[in-house]
């Protein structure tokens, strides 16, 4: 489990970055220098190796060897609850949210904050805007979130409202000079506060965090582009690569919204196209069955 935690190393912006690789210089010297107890091999037997003595070890010993869902074990459990096919151009979609934040959920190191909830819940609404019914949408949003650790849609519901009533009104200049004054104040400030000041390891990026922070902006009027994208970044010690990576990505995920739109406005036009030329079968079904019912009276 810690291996895989130390999956989450150098993800910060540049100022962060030195911070982080100084911290893992001293650790791994740390870990060289350890001495080594009878009961402990040095794992070139196979033996296991003595904890690490350093804030990282000590901090996430409690978890050291646990186990945790697999990706499979979070699939199978959407597929349980939602047990109806998923629209073939929306499958992929699926797919890819539920690795990706199984992935962020599972580790650790990860912390939910209303940024998150917010990055999530509005690249779910935009994703998902031409669900062909807004029942088995919410249904779908409900079972995604549902198979995922930590994470309640209710309350990423409850924090998006309250990430807006706070931009509601302000430019981004007036919210980066909050963010840069040291201000926590409200949910949108504590988060972006935290990890400032967080060590390495007690924060993990994640690309929910991404799209609340470009989705910010966005509502903020401020241009998505990858300057200001990384004035943001810099603004709030988060990593410039993999914000302005997750810009890409929603951009480009315009261009699939859009062929989405396209489909189901299709599909609609054929269905009632469909739907009017059996009208059309039935009234002439019917005025013919009353003229021969006429006939038949006269006759």
């Amino acid at each position: 489990m810690v291996g895989f935690v130390a999956g989450g190393w150098g993800l910060k912006s540049s100022g962060a970055s030195a911070r982080v690789n100084k911290r893992r210089t001293v650790m791994v010297a740390q870990e060289t220098e350890a001495p080594k107890s009878k009961m402990w091999g040095d794992g070139t037997d196979g033996s296991a190796c003595p904890p690490a003595d350093t804030d990282f070890a000590k901090k996430f010993e409690s978890i050291r060897d646990a186990k945790v869902p697999t990706v499979t074990d979070t699939m199978a459990k959407f597929n349980e609850s939602f047990a109806r096919p998923v629209p073939s151009v929306y499958r992929s979609i699926v797919n890819e949210i539920i690795t990706l934040n199984h992935l962020t959920t599972v580790c650790p190191m990860w912390r939910y904050d209303a940024v998150f909830g917010f990055g999530f819940t509005q690249i779910m609404d935009k994703y998902f805007s031409f669900y062909p019914s807004a029942e088995e949408k919410e249904k779908l949003f409900s079972c995604i979130v549902g198979a995922l650790s930590g994470l309640d849609l209710q309350k990423m519901r409850d924090d998006t409202k309250a990430v807006e009533a706070f931009i509601a009104g302000k430019t981004e200049d007036e919210v980066l000079s909050m963010i840069e004054s040291g201000s926590s104040e409200g949910p949108v400030l504590s988060a972006f506060q935290y990890v400032k000041e967080a060590e390495f390891y007690e924060w993990y990026y994640s690309r929910n965090f991404g799209f609340g922070v470009i989705f910010i902006i966005e509502q903020l009027g401020g241009e998505l582009t990858d300057e200001n994208v990384e004035r943001w970044a810099k603004a709030i010690g988060a990593s410039e690569v993999k914000i302005k990576d997750e810009l890409g990505v929603y951009l480009s995920s315009l261009e699939r919204l859009k062929q989405a739109e396209q489909m189901f406005a299709d599909l609609a036009a054929r269905e009632k196209k469909k739907a009017a030329d059996q009208l059309a079968v039935d009234a002439k079904a019917a005025l013919e069955e009353a003229e021969e019912a006429k006939k038949a009276v006269e006759n």
